[in-house]
């Protein structure tokens, strides 16, 4: 593999952004904890409908992501209590 391999997350209000970056020829399994599939978007789009996502399913209380090589911001709500409920605002 050449390149680098990196991602990082932040809260921005109730929800989390999980950056990650995959260099050329390589794809990777990524495993959001407590998110809802449907809740879940690659910068503005549906995470199910983004370039790039190879597949995505929903495991128990994560969600499960294959990317190809690529950079991808990835933000959905933060569940209150891992119930699937996200926050009152």
């Amino acid at each position: 593999v050449y390149g680098e391999v990196a991602v990082g997350w932040e809260r921005v209000g109730d929800s989390l952004r999980v950056t990650v970056r995959l260099p050329p020829n390589t794809h990777a399994t990524i495993r959001l904890p407590q998110a809802r599939l449907g809740t879940v978007e690659e910068g503005t789009t549906p995470v199910t409908a983004a370039v790039g996502i190879r597949s995505t399913k929903q495991d128990g209380e994560d969600t499960v992501v294959e990317a190809g090589s690529g950079e991808y911001r990835l933000m959905y709500p933060i569940l209150k209590d891992g119930l699937g409920t996200p926050p009152s605002r």
